[in-house]
């Protein structure tokens, strides 16, 4: 990220080059080879946000291998004006999110080619786990006290199987062939947009990416506890002083279709503060949070850190703001707003 910056990208062009990096591994819960939803996909959220906290955030897309460029794709289009008076959207959710991707050339695959060998053998566990979990607790229900785990198993969560996760709802169309007519064929998988916010262009080709479906990848080596990591973000200031920041996440394994988690909501995972236009000292704050989303939902978690760090401010007991030393500020929203 550092040498897109020495060579003049804005903060938002390091933050999704950053991202999108990373969005590129399978060993990170964003992109390509996230968690798994209960029903077997990839859902992805990601936000990127300008140094004038103007953002653009996409939830729950299935389909999109670099979630941020779909995210940077909605923020740009967000500062378009449209006709007839609509506001353009800076949040696309679902099915929508994929076909705006097409739309904007960006890299989409089936459902199988998201999921990565060690997200798989998550959700294989978690199936399991859920399967015994239902007939410890079956209470009465001889149906469930009678049945095996593989039975139980089968009858509240389906079997998983590569061929069958493409569905229209992760493609909306009848097949890939459709999709290129009417959108076209999607860009090499290997490239990237080389233009930056300026109009500049770099050199911006990211590492190989594998799109081979699970079932023919090799296996890893990891345990079972390290095959998924967590969210993931970054935070950038460029030449001129603008900061951005962004993030992306596959969202909590085995979770029900459709959550949107922290990563797509602008003021929850990703906030930033913008320089007062009469400060001297041009004070900005942006700020990258992660954990169980609901819990960070109902605390308002990256806007509220932002504001205690911009002001050095600690919430008492009686709900007024005292100062407090800026080291002291993310340790006592933590320990006093967030738990």
């Amino acid at each position: 990220m550092k040498d897109y910056l020495k060579k003049g990208a804005t903060a938002v062009s390091a933050v999704r080059i950053a991202i999108a990096t990373l969005e590129n591994s399978e060993l990170t819960n964003a992109g390509s080879g996230s968690n798994v939803t209960m029903n077997g996909y990839v859902e992805c959220d990601a936000t990127i946000v300008d140094h004038c906290g103007q953002s653009g955030a996409v939830g729950a897309a299935r389909g999109v291998v670099r979630p941020i460029e779909l995210a940077n794709a909605i923020y740009r289009n967000s500062q378009k004006a449209q006709s007839l008076n609509r506001a353009p959207p800076n949040l696309i959710v679902g099915e929508s999110g994929y076909m705006l991707a097409r739309e904007h050339g960006l890299e989409t695959v089936s459902n199988e080619h998201m999921i990565s060998p060690a997200a798989k053998n998550q959700w294989e566990n978690n199936r399991r786990a859920l399967a015994q979990e239902l007939k410890q607790n079956a209470d009465g229900n001889s149906d469930e006290e009678d049945a095996s785990v593989e039975e139980i198993e089968e009858k509240y969560a389906p079997t998983f199987s590569p061929a069958s996760s493409i569905s229209r709802t992760t493609m909306p169309f009848s097949s890939r062939s459709d999709a290129e007519r009417a959108f076209g064929p999607p860009r090499n998988p290997m490239a990237f947009p080389n233009m930056s916010d300026t109009g500049e262009t770099f050199d911006l080709t990211l590492p190989s990416l594998s799109l081979t479906p699970s079932s023919q990848s090799k296996s890893s080596t990891l345990s079972d506890k390290d095959k998924i990591s967590d969210t993931i973000g970054a935070i950038a200031i460029d030449g001129a002083g603008n900061i951005a920041a962004g993030s992306s996440s596959g969202g909590i394994a085995f979770r029900m279709e459709g959550r949107i988690g922290p990563a797509a909501l602008n003021g929850i995972g990703t906030h930033v503060i913008p320089a007062a236009p009469k400060d001297k000292e041009e004070k900005t704050v942006a700020t990258l949070v992660s954990g169980t989303g609901e819990h960070l939902m109902s605390s308002l978690a990256a806007s509220t850190a932002s504001q205690r760090l911009y002001y050095s401010a600690q919430k008492t007991e009686d709900g007024r703001l005292k100062e407090v030393d800026d080291h002291d500020v993310l340790k006592l929203f933590v320990e006093g707003d967030f738990l």
